[in-house]
């Protein structure tokens, strides 16, 4: 229609929607997975902060593949909150590897 060709399909335009949704409920959930890793045992606090380089490049390269556009605004409204949440999640597991320690003090203690 007046030579113009029409670029987006509703099937395109979903699965763009879907895979855009899927991806950053899934970054923005992260911190509740690592928080649980760290709950369990699976990793620690200071393993977390030891991997923050390599977390930075991933949540970067996870970022450019999640959004649909390559200019760096859209790229860094996702990559940003990722680090700041890794940052979170940090601060929490502390917290929870030190109320877990102390909780296993005091059963040594036999305080209960």
């Amino acid at each position: 229609m007046f030579g113009f060709e029409v670029f987006w399909t509703a099937d395109r335009y979903y699965g763009l929607l879907t895979w855009m949704v899927m991806g950053i409920g899934f970054s923005f959930e992260f911190p509740l997975i690592v928080v649980v890793l760290v709950y369990i045992g699976v990793i620690n606090s200071t393993q977390l902060q030891s991997f923050r380089p390599y977390s930075i490049i991933i949540f970067l390269i996870l970022a450019a593949v999640i959004t649909p556009t390559t200019d760096p605004f859209t790229f860094l409204l996702l990559a940003v909150p990722m680090l700041f949440l890794y940052e979170i999640s940090l601060l929490v597991s502390k917290r929870v590897e030190g109320k877990r320690f102390a909780e296993t003090e005091n059963n040594e203690k036999g305080i209960a």
